[in-house]
């Protein structure tokens, strides 16, 4: 997974990854803690560069706060793990 951009003006930040080969993935946010604050995407994807969208709110619609987050991305038996800063 590559570094995301910074957040936007909007609160958001896209997340870049890559994938070897088309699989099931999973894309989470997790704070400082290790709580899980997002699931991005579940689902299918494509073999190749992919991205989501974080608009820096949790599960339940509510903005998160300034801080550190891990973003990890589940696909094809293997973890990757990046972090950002949401300020």
């Amino acid at each position: 997974m590559y570094s995301p951009n910074p957040f936007g003006p909007n609160g958001d930040t896209v997340l870049r990854f890559v994938l070897p080969r088309a699989g099931d993935a999973r894309l989470e946010v997790f704070d400082a803690m290790g709580r899980r604050v997002r699931a991005v995407f579940t689902g299918r994807m494509p073999a190749g560069p992919g991205t989501a969208m974080w608009d820096g709110r949790d599960d339940n619609g509510r903005e998160v706060g300034a801080g550190l987050y891990f973003y990890r991305l589940s696909a094809l038996g293997e973890r990757v793990t990046a972090k950002g800063m949401k300020l």
